[in-house]
């Protein structure tokens, strides 16, 4: 696997509760996906529509009974380890 390039072309395909990732053609193995919460964050940004969300959207929409406050390192590590995968 290559690593991540921003001039990558990406295809998120959503089906059955399953999430697969390619990157210029190339599938993402699904054991690159260790942290749960990169997964819901992709797919949640597949499923926006843009393909984009406010950062106070993501976190109520991923965590909605936890206090926003306390969210930011968790949505940061998300990102970090989706973009890791």
């Amino acid at each position: 696997m290559q690593p991540y390039d921003a001039g990558m072309r990406g295809t998120i395909r959503l089906l059955g509760g399953s999430l697969e990732v390619a990157l210029d053609g190339e599938p993402v193995p699904g054991d690159r996906w260790t942290r749960r919460d990169a997964v819901r964050l992709v797919t949640l940004l597949a499923l926006a529509p843009g393909r984009s969300m406010h950062r106070e959207q993501v976190v109520d929409t991923l965590w909605p009974d936890q206090d926003p406050a306390g969210l930011w390192p968790r949505l940061h590590k998300a990102a970090h380890f989706a973009r890791k995968a």
